[in-house]
């Protein structure tokens, strides 16, 4: 067998979409009976990967923690040079044949090893307006996505609007070094925790909604996601119908963004303003399967985001044909699930009467002949996927 290592950068622990897209790449080489995974990371992350990823191998290495010494010399070395021995080293140490899917500790060029960058999106590029320092965050970016790019011998992105995004901004880009892969989530088994009804009504009551009496938004609580318009939907609704809603808003995820530290204030001074505290429930990090289960049950997922590079939300939608409301952005029509309604993210008037709507036409008869269709469809979403990471994986096997 192949060994296929994988590098985690500390920030890992924070993007809960990252982690759920490395579990399915790794359940697309553990059922390929072909490749062996070994994971690298720092010993600050080890005990939390350990938990997500329980049969995985981890090395634990300090030469990827962020305030050693070794780290810091690595990463000037990869900056200001573009190469570096020192995760090569590492990486031959352990018999690694591929690494894949890295997006700051590169090989050199003329590595032995073939690598594969990735590059999740170009969202600094695109709405620079989300990112404190935002000279300093593009100048950074761009020296590493040139590393990445001449480095690699192959380069991952999650879709075709990506691509694009990568030979405007790169130009020079080898075309024949892009691959696109659009990922599709892992759907869950008839033993999961989506068909026990005694947890079901555990996690609904915990965050206070009843089945089919919520819209659930899951999303970090990042600025560029936007949550405001779901705010301000609600808020002319209440207006509209004198105080008087018949159902909730649930939003998950992460409570704050580095990249604006006001946005959860500027969230609840809103909330507080306009009273919606009574149609509102942040219920914080969830368990992954909890996360699924709060889709499954409510009336529909709303996605309001202004940018995604591949929703991961969206996907999961997709696996059981629930209804989702998606702001109108092109990587969302290139994701193209079946029972969607498509919004301006800017017009909050807009996606107000979409959720009055659904809510009042919801049928439980239909939602369930969309079950039943996207299960006959998910067999060749999950194979192609697989074909596509696996096939990447095969022709570098020569080199």
């Amino acid at each position: 067998m192949k060994i296929v290592g994988f590098i985690f950068n500390e920030s890992i622990v924070h993007w809960n979409g990252g982690i759920n897209y490395y579990r399915n790449l790794f359940k697309i080489l553990e059922n390929s009976k072909r490749y062996k995974i070994l994971l690298f990371v720092s010993p600050k992350i080890k005990e939390k990967i350990q938990k997500e990823y329980k049969n995985i191998k981890i090395i634990e290495s300090k030469l990827f923690s962020l305030t050693s010494l070794n780290n810091m010399l690595l990463r000037s070395c990869l900056y200001f040079f573009g190469k570096s021995i020192f995760v090569e080293r590492l990486l031959a140490k352990y018999d690694i044949d591929i690494l894949s899917h890295f997006d700051v500790y590169f090989l050199n060029k003329l590595s032995k090893i073939p690598s594969c960058g990735w590059i999740t999106d170009f969202q600094a590029f695109r709405h620079p307006e989300y990112f404190n320092n935002v000279k300093n965050a593009m100048k950074h970016m761009k020296v590493y996505f040139k590393r990445i790019i001449n480095n690699s011998t192959i380069i991952f992105v999650s879709s075709f609007v990506a691509r694009d995004d990568l030979l405007y901004y790169f130009p020079n880009t080898d075309v024949k070094k892009i691959k696109v892969l659009q990922f599709v989530t892992e759907k869950e088994g008839e033993s999961s925790k989506m068909f026990s009804s005694m947890i079901n009504s555990d996690v609904l009551n915990r965050i206070g909604v009843q089945e089919k009496k919520y819209f659930v938004v899951c999303n970090q609580i990042y600025a560029y996601k936007n949550h405001i318009i779901v705010l301000k939907a609600l808020q002319k609704l209440v207006v509209i119908n004198n105080n008087k809603i018949p159902f909730k808003i649930v939003f998950t995820g992460a409570l704050y963004d580095s990249r604006d530290s006001n946005i959860q204030n500027v969230l609840n001074d809103y909330i507080t303003e306009h009273k919606l505290e009574n149609y509102i429930s942040f219920s914080g990090v969830l368990e992954y399967t909890d996360v699924l289960l709060l889709q499954d049950k409510s009336i529909a997922v709303i996605q309001p985001s202004f940018f995604e590079g591949w929703n991961t939300g969206v996907e999961e939608c997709k696996n059981i044909g629930k209804k989702i409301i998606l702001s109108d952005i092109p990587v969302h029509r290139e994701q193209n699930p079946d029972n969607v309604v498509f919004f301006n993210p800017n017009d909050s008037d807009e996606l107000a009467n979409i959720l009055m709507d659904i809510f009042n036409n919801y049928n439980y008869t239909e939602e369930e002949k969309n079950r039943l269709h996207a299960q006959k469809l998910y067999d060749n979403r999950w194979g192609k996927f697989s074909n596509d990471y696996l096939s990447v994986l095969d022709s570098l096997k020569t080199f």
